[in-house]
């Protein structure tokens, strides 16, 4: 599974998606997984991949040169837990959650 945070230092926003590949574009796309508000974002802007071994990677499907993951701009990279991937003025922390942390959350008392 994956987990975005919006802008983790002032706004936070979450989102988790259970699925291996996920698609960030443009808040009109029907191609996009995670729709952001952003004027120049393509309709799949970038897209994550878990590949056979187990690890996550980034392309930039856009090939836009001001998408960077811990401030370099990137093609395709290898993701690590809680990296930075900044679009504009956007920031999104991608972490990687198993399902038992899943659970492990879900079963914490209100």
């Amino acid at each position: 599974m994956i987990k975005f945070t919006i802008n983790p230092e002032t706004e936070s926003k979450t989102h988790i998606f259970k699925k291996n590949n996920v698609v960030i574009g443009a808040a009109d796309s029907h191609d996009a997984d995670l729709c952001l508000t952003l004027n120049h974002l393509k309709n799949a802007h970038i897209k994550i991949c878990k590949e056979n071994d187990g690890n996550y990677s980034c392309s930039n499907l856009a090939n836009d040169p001001f998408v960077t993951i811990n401030d370099i701009p990137f093609g395709k990279k290898q993701l690590k837990n809680c990296d930075l991937i900044q679009i504009d003025q956007m920031v999104i922390r991608f972490e990687m959650v198993e399902e038992y942390q899943e659970e492990k959350l879900s079963e914490r008392p209100s």
